[in-house]
């Protein structure tokens, strides 16, 4: 069974050009260790781009 999203509390997210919209949920993750190599690899293949990681509002870390 699948889980929930309130159960998976950390997310990677591409913004827009603008930096306005989430343009893409990238990863939503339930421990911090698969979140961080998500946010890295994403960085690392959108460069230039801004990637958010959050532990639910929260940002931890932005690329730009």
């Amino acid at each position: 069974m699948a889980g929930r999203d309130d159960d998976l509390p950390f997310r990677v997210e591409l913004w827009d050009d603008h930096d306005r919209h989430i343009e893409e949920v990238i990863a939503l993750v339930s421990d911090f260790a698969t979140a961080k190599s998500a946010f890295e690899e994403a960085v690392r293949c959108r460069l230039g781009r801004l990637i958010t990681l959050r532990q639910k509002a929260r940002v931890i870390q932005k690329s730009l």
